[in-house]
């Protein structure tokens, strides 16, 4: 019985797989979603009172964040455009989401060893 399921977990996952090497839509909607996360968080963090200020030919961050949030409604309202499109899930969605919070970075390392 234990080994029956792994083996339908594993068909399962190879089925996946393969579904994603064959069409890799689903893979670029996902990348665009995590670029996407990417600039919000940092637009989050970024600070106009202290940007503002900064020399403009010297540091172009302004200028990049600039850009960022121009570009962030276009951005948006593709990614809806694309899971609409493509019939994402929101299990689907759910599993991406685990994989980006499970990836091994350098800072995950050292905080699990550190515990």
């Amino acid at each position: 019985m234990e080994l029956q399921k792994k083996i339908k977990v594993l068909e399962q996952q190879l089925a996946d797989k393969e579904r994603i090497i064959k069409d890799p839509s689903k893979r670029g909607y996902f990348a665009l979603v995590k670029t996407l996360n990417q600039q919000i968080e940092y637009l989050e963090d970024f600070s106009l009172k202290i940007e503002i200020g900064v020399d403009p030919k010297g540091d172009k961050t302004y200028d990049r964040a600039e850009a960022m949030w121009k570009g962030l409604k276009n951005m948006i309202l593709d990614c809806r455009l694309l899971k609409q499109e493509l019939n994402v899930t929101s299990s689907e969605e759910e599993k991406e989401l685990r994989k980006l919070q499970t990836r091994i970075t350098p800072e995950t390392v050292a905080e699990a060893t550190a515990k």
